[in-house]
């Protein structure tokens, strides 16, 4: 109060309300168009732009002219349940990969993991939002190409159960094999029980990372080869298809008859084993 003869109040001239209304306009403006920057298909978070501060710049990697003019998808979520839930799922397992806040005081966040990609919005005193879902096409293999060779050994697989298609409650089982060259083999019964197996896939980590792992087995040693699995896959796909009465069980009974097969003779129920393999346990005793 003492100082009340040198307080001055501020401007309330037309024009210096008017600079001060165009400068918010301006801020608003600005907060709209990175926004708008974040959760367009374009935006890299290693260079995320002049928008954004440059302490919110990673290290940028040299992908090559190739890979970077590929841009993602970008995924309409609006009334899609199950494309929800995964990127819920996703954001709750995952680290962001870009967590960064603006001095307007939102924070913007991306989640990726495999091929799909989930970015946030936070606004200052409010939850966070998934604003957009964008999917990374894989590089599409040449047709007769493979990676993998047919020689090379299966040192471990994992069964992995994940939530299926046929609404709340339904499960789907697969099979991941991992070779002595470190490759990754996906392998499964699709809904109509055809056999699928896929090596290297783009979306495995991102599958794996929502589904249980039920089992591990490490199978060094047996001398199985990505050959010999795949044709063990084949069978177990023709026995599962005729033992579930409907299309959509056959995934359990594949995998646990792939691993089962799979897995070394000694952790073999005495049933399972070939006629080879009990011949050489009566002579061992």
């Amino acid at each position: 109060r003492g100082d009340a003869d040198a307080f001055i109040p501020p401007d309330t001239s037309y024009e210096h309300v008017a600079r001060l209304r165009k400068l918010i306009e301006q801020e608003l403006a600005v907060k709209q168009q990175r926004k708008d920057h974040f959760l367009a298909a374009g935006f890299s978070a290693d260079n995320p732009g002049l928008l954004f501060p440059s302490r919110c710049a990673g290290r940028a990697r040299d992908v090559g002219p190739e890979v970077a003019r590929q841009f993602p998808h970008r995924l309409s979520n609006d009334g899609d349940v199950e494309l929800v839930e995964q990127a819920t799922a996703l954001k709750t397992a995952t680290a962001p990969s870009f967590d960064h806040s603006t001095e307007d005081g939102t924070r913007f966040r991306v989640y990726q993991a495999g091929s799909l990609e989930v970015r946030t919005l936070q606004e200052q005193g409010e939850q966070e939002v998934i604003a957009a879902l964008f999917s990374h096409k894989a590089s599409e293999a040449v047709e007769g190409w493979t990676t993998v060779a047919k020689n090379d050994r299966v040192v471990k697989v994992t069964e992995y159960v994940e939530s299926g298609s046929h609404g709340v409650g339904s499960i789907h089982y697969f099979v991941v094999l991992e070779t002595n060259q470190g490759d990754l083999i996906a392998a499964e019964t699709l809904e109509d029980c055809a056999f699928s197996w896929t090596e290297n896939p783009a979306d495995l980590q991102y599958r794996s990372t929502l589904a249980r792992v039920f089992r591990v087995v490490v199978c060094c040693g047996t001398g199985v080869t990505v050959e010999n699995a795949k044709n063990f896959g084949r069978q177990s796909a023709e026995e599962a298809a005729t033992r579930a009465e409907e299309s959509c069980g056959t995934s359990k009974h594949f995998v646990h008859g792939l691993v089962s097969r799979l897995m070394p003779a000694k952790d073999r129920p005495w049933q399972q084993l070939t006629a080879e393999e009990k011949r050489v346990v009566d002579l061992l005793g």
